[in-house]
């Protein structure tokens, strides 16, 4: 049966206006200091003996060296964690050694843990238009060790630190937090089988990647022996809870924001005074941006709640001869979560789907994520452009107008030019934009 404009028109507006948020959008970062968290980890302590353990050393070590703390709560709503995160100016090289000395594989001063496991990742910067992150394992101490990289050991720490850490771009720009370690604790059990995975590379299951993060996401805390399936060998995502990833700066942020309770210490690397005033004042700011993958398709262990009120609004859109026209709002009346579940309809749909959209409320991740996904059936025409889609501008994938506000209206709302409107039955009406849907950013708590 053929439908109507109206029902065109409430069928489009119902899938951007009729929903509220659910836990597909991340709720945001929160900073505190951690005498206002005490109780969280003392209670982790009887959940997760390891964790509360490697928290525990964390916290002894920044108290010994007067260090600053922090605590940062991530992830979605179905699973908020907190995690300790110790300041470290690392211009300070004899309070560096310490810090190696202290956290490392071959043992560690606390009688639950067998080792630490350090893995290092540098600050994000853009190289040649992509992310990336420069990581490695760091499992013994010394910073003539060698580290290991894609799998095996490579270069020795110090040559890792000028080459990915002490980036040029990184010494320009003078960034004031330069880098994190996450602080991995292992039982005595886990610990010698880390060993064994590292030095037994024919006994390691398969991996899908011979990049450096590829295999850093599947190290197997549990056995390592030829022919075991996955869930025995327990690879360090899955152990966290979270997918595996093959993408440099995907790690570091699913380590940051997806990781379970099994990962609660943190070091920051800061740049002298200037990363200090940072860190006390605006931590939040130089966390690592959210993954590019939502949690719910990322993050394990978890059941996320269907959004029945999402799911009607996309099966009441109507398949259009060259393609459904749909006008995201500006601001917070645009839905990450909407546009997230357009994707699998243009990717299903015969002639895919034109997407109007103005600037800001839906992140580059999505966008990206939709032009990868769904190729040219989702087809992008921006307004206006924002750091959300100049990449994506750059690399010639979307289409853009170049036009101011009131030649907008002109356009769409008066002379009602087809390629602007998104149904005629808008023209010569105020669309009702609602705003109802909010996209969360990282907030500081002081």
């Amino acid at each position: 049966m053929k439908m109507s404009p109206f029902r065109r028109a409430l069928a489009v507006l119902t899938f951007f206006s009729a929903f509220p948020i659910f836990s597909e959008e991340l709720s945001a970062p929160k900073v505190a200091d951690y005498s206002r968290c005490i109780g969280y980890f003392n209670a982790l302590e009887a959940r997760s003996p390891v964790a509360g353990a490697t928290v525990d050393l964390l916290k002894r070590f920044a108290i010994q060296h007067k260090l600053p703390m922090k605590v940062v709560e991530v992830g979605p709503p179905e699973r908020r964690v907190q995690r300790l995160v110790v300041g470290l100016n690392f211009h300070d090289w004899d309070l560096m050694k310490a810090y190696q000395a202290t956290f490392h594989l071959e043992a560690a001063d606390h009688p639950k843990l067998g080792g630490v496991l350090p893995l290092e990742y540098a600050y994000e910067i853009d190289r040649t238009g992509k992310s990336y992150v420069g990581t490695n394992v760091r499992p013994r101490p010394g910073m003539d060790q060698k580290i290991w990289m894609f799998g095996r050991e490579d270069v020795s720490w110090m040559q890792w630190w000028d080459h990915s850490v002490m980036h040029p771009q990184v010494r320009e720009q003078q960034t004031p937090i330069v880098g994190f370690a996450h602080l991995i604790g292992t039982s005595p059990d886990e610990q010698k089988n880390i060993w064994h995975y590292l030095y037994s590379p024919g006994d390691r299951a398969a991996c899908k990647s011979d990049n450096c993060v590829a295999w850093q996401s599947q190290i197997e805390f549990g056995k390592t022996a030829p022919g075991l399936p996955d869930t025995d060998r327990e690879f360090l995502a899955s152990r966290l809870g979270f997918s595996r990833t093959v993408e440099h700066a995907e790690m570091t942020r699913r380590m940051f924001h997806y990781s379970n309770e099994e990962h609660g210490a943190i070091v920051a690397w800061l740049n002298g005074p200037k990363g200090l005033a940072e860190f006390e004042t605006n931590l939040a700011a130089h966390l690592p941006p959210l993954p590019k993958k939502t949690p719910r398709e990322a993050v394990k262990g978890v059941e996320f709640p269907r959004n029945i009120p999402l799911e009607n609004a996309i099966a009441k859109i109507p398949q259009k001869a060259g393609g459904t026209k749909i006008f995201f709002p500006i601001g917070p009346g645009a839905s990450q979560e909407a546009m997230e579940a357009l994707i699998p309809f243009a990717q299903n749909s015969k002639d895919g789907v034109e997407v109007h959209v103005l600037v800001n409320g839906i992140s580059e991740r999505v966008f990206q994520d939709a032009v990868d996904k769904a190729g040219d059936k989702f087809r992008i025409h921006a307004l206006f452009l924002g750091g959300n889609l100049r990449r994506l501008h750059s690399e010639g994938r979307i289409q853009f107008y170049p036009v101011f506000s009131p030649i907008f209206r002109v356009m769409c709302v008066i002379r009602c030019d087809p390629n602007f409107c998104t149904t005629p039955s808008w023209c010569g009406y105020r669309p009702p934009i609602r705003g109802d849907v909010t996209v969360s950013g990282p907030t500081v708590i002081t």
